[in-house]
């Protein structure tokens, strides 16, 4: 059935308690890598880092031409074990009670054909965002990455 239990047992309240105790140090961290994705993409038409308001960086979602750039970007990823996220993937109007709605959001459809979010975890070195955003740039720019 559709719908979701957003209930937290004790496990997950003891893991966010500590998780608590590092945030700043998260944020900071993801900052960076953010920043470095920033940098690396700069002055690039065919790859958009969607610079949204977040102070977390909790993601780093890229706004690539069409949607077969963005899977191919997402499988050659894969295959060098760099593990890429489809966003807005699926888009909640592709699920059967909703589908009702489909056509009535053609930006969210089209951005949910399009974004793709690299990874940002807080411990990801400098020189791995870097390696990753040059594997992205060469497959966009017909690469093999």
């Amino acid at each position: 059935d559709v719908g979701t239990n957003a209930k937290m047992n004790e496990l997950q309240a003891l893991m966010g308690l500590e998780c608590l105790k590092a945030v700043e140090r998260i944020f900071v961290a993801r900052h960076r890598v953010f920043a470095a994705y920033r940098q690396a993409f700069a002055g690039r038409a065919d790859i958009r880092l969607m610079d949204a308001p977040q102070a977390n960086h909790a993601y780093c979602p890229v706004l690539l031409k069409d949607f077969e750039t963005r899977e191919r970007v997402y499988a050659r990823l894969k295959d060098c074990n760099v593990f890429s996220r489809r966003y807005f993937y699926p888009l909640l109007t592709d699920f059967a009670p909703y589908a009702y709605g489909r056509g009535t959001c053609p930006v969210a459809e089209d951005a949910s054909r399009r974004i793709l979010t690299l990874p940002t975890y807080f411990d990801l070195p400098d020189e791995d965002a870097a390696g990753v955003a040059a594997n992205v740039i060469e497959i966009v720019s017909g690469g093999v990455a």
